[in-house]
């Protein structure tokens, strides 16, 4: 670990009422290598400090007679460090005086450091402090024994990362002449790092598992090793360069397991995670036959895309995701798409705040009974495409939580969920919507109880003799009624027009079609 010191003198020389201000730079550097006989491809971080304004004079009669009697004085420190947990900077004086003391006089004459948050116009007389460039008030000089962080970050910096840092003082006229000085402490050192092990991309990843089978070598559990590969097992690495630590993987056909290991208990995956199990490639359905993946030592807190994660495992009966972070994640199109086989899926802990893409997310979980999603957070969705379609074995499905102020498309949204008994879509904002949702109508004697967002525009035109919401009939009907709509709670009725007079479709609005033997609801 890399530590820089910087000491810079404030001395003020042969002094009646003039002030020569001088900083004086000594720097130290100290490195220290962790656990570096454990890490894969270890790098020694680098940490380089500079300051400018090294040597600053202030003539004390000119802070004396200035309009306030105040002085600010600017410094800049330059750092750039490869440590990927950053640095911090502290501030102290030499040793626990914090005043500029004059050395010779005879009283005990001092500029004292403030004691409370001030402006520089508010200092009391002959006193001095600090701030950094973001804030607006000097604070108290800290000592040797309080060092106070002024600076801090968490992650390498992408060049020089200069700050900003200002000392202030107010001076008045009955300060006594002579010479003042201190010693401020810069220190900047890295901030503690553990190494880890970072999967590769999911596609990477997803590659290597598939190379692992042949004809005859088939993967049907996927889980972490608690010893490392004998050395005459051919393995194959799957870490990100960025990782610190190897992460070998390697089928063994006596159980069908393919099995990882790295020394980290916890495995990060890679940002892009997408495709990570995805069985479908050039015609191949590799690693289709997975019945079980172990996923508890993954850490996900890091991953931004999640998209096709689990699409197609037709196999696998039970997904445990408790652990799943899911904070960061922007894209869950086809996560779970076409896992045929599953019947639960607990999502209670997912935190989908982040997400914009839902595209097909659950398209084709045939056997899935029951889906709650009262923890998801939509806000920052913008595509529900298909995201339901061919749920045939869901029977409800409650979306009250659901926020689509931002959705633009749904299209498909619905399809094909031909066991819902209800569909309650009356909080859907669909403002934005310029491709409209599409659904399979709920039971089989065309009876749909489907709550739509309100009002129903005016120009829906209904058939005659039938009226709602203050619309009025169209006055001819000229063809066999095929498209119905329904009405806004707490209204269930079907209300129909012939197609003709419902294109094109309104935004918020479901349209029925009666076409056997699937019943959609279509939209544009």
């Amino acid at each position: 670990m890399p530590k820089i010191t910087f000491s810079h003198n404030f001395l003020w020389v042969n002094f009646r009422r003039n002030f020569t201000f001088l900083l004086g730079l000594c720097l130290s550097i100290f490195i220290f290598n962790l656990n570096s006989a454990a890490v894969f491809a270890v790098q020694t971080p680098t940490l380089s400090v500079s300051v400018d304004n090294a040597a600053v004079n202030v003539n004390g009669n000119q802070v004396i007679n200035s309009v306030n009697g105040t002085t600010e004085l600017p410094l800049n420190l330059t750092i750039n460090t490869t440590n990927k947990t950053g640095y911090t900077a502290t501030l102290n004086t030499e040793t626990n005086e914090t005043a500029l003391v004059n050395s010779g006089s005879a009283s005990g004459a001092k500029i004292d450091s403030i004691t409370g948050s001030s402006s520089i116009l508010n200092l009391p007389v002959n006193t001095w402090g600090f701030k950094t460039s973001n804030e607006t008030n000097y604070n108290p000089i800290p000592s040797l024994a309080t060092p106070t962080n002024i600076f801090q970050t968490t992650e390498k910096t992408n060049g020089n990362d200069v700050r900003g840092l200002n000392i202030g003082m107010k001076l008045s006229q009955n300060i006594e002449s002579g010479s003042y000085d201190n010693k401020l402490i810069f220190s900047v050192v890295t901030n503690p790092y553990v190494g880890k092990a970072v999967m590769t991309e999911g596609l990477d990843f997803n590659n290597k598992l598939k190379a692992l089978e042949t004809a005859t070598n088939k993967i049907e559990h996927f889980k972490k090793s608690t010893v490392a590969p004998a050395i005459s097992i051919n393995t194959v690495n799957i870490e990100d360069e960025e990782s610190d630590y190897e992460i070998k993987l390697w089928l063994d056909p006596t159980d069908k397991t393919a099995y990882y290991y790295t020394e980290p208990e916890k495995v990060y995956l890679n940002m892009d995670s997408s495709k990570m199990f995805y069985p479908w490639a050039d015609d191949e359905r590799k690693i289709k036959n997975i019945l079980e993946i172990d996923l508890s030592s993954f850490d996900t807190s890091q991953v931004t895309n999640m998209s096709y994660m689990f699409y197609g495992m037709s196999n696998l009966t039970t997904l445990n995701l408790s652990n799943f972070n899911t904070s960061k994640v922007m894209d869950m199109s086809y996560m779970f798409a076409y896992m045929l086989n599953l019947t639960a899926l607990d999502l209670s802990n997912f935190d989908t705040s982040q997400v914009t893409n839902m595209n097909s997310m659950f398209a084709h979980m045939s056997n899935l009974m029951a889906l709650n999603l009262s923890s998801f957070n939509t806000s920052k969705v913008t595509n529900m495409d298909y995201m339901f379609e061919q749920m045939l074995n869901i029977t409800t499905l409650n979306l009250s939580n659901f926020d689509t102020a931002n959705v633009t498309s749904m299209k498909g949204m619905f399809s094909y969920v031909s066991s819902l008994k209800t569909l309650d879509l009356s909080n859907f904002n669909t403002s934005k919507v310029t491709r409209m949702t599409s659904a399979t109508c709920p039971t089989k004697n065309f009876v749909c109880v489907i709550a739509l967002p309100t009002p129903i525009p005016t120009h829906i035109f209904l058939t005659p003799s039938t009226t709602a919401n203050g619309m009025t009939p169209a006055s001819t009907v000229t063809k066999p009624l095929r498209h119905c709509i329904i009405t806004t709670i707490p209204y269930v009725t079907l209300l129909c027009s012939p197609s003709k007079l419902l294109r094109p479709y309104p935004k918020n609005v479901i349209i029925v079609s009666r076409f056997l033997p699937h019943k959609s609801i279509l939209g544009r």
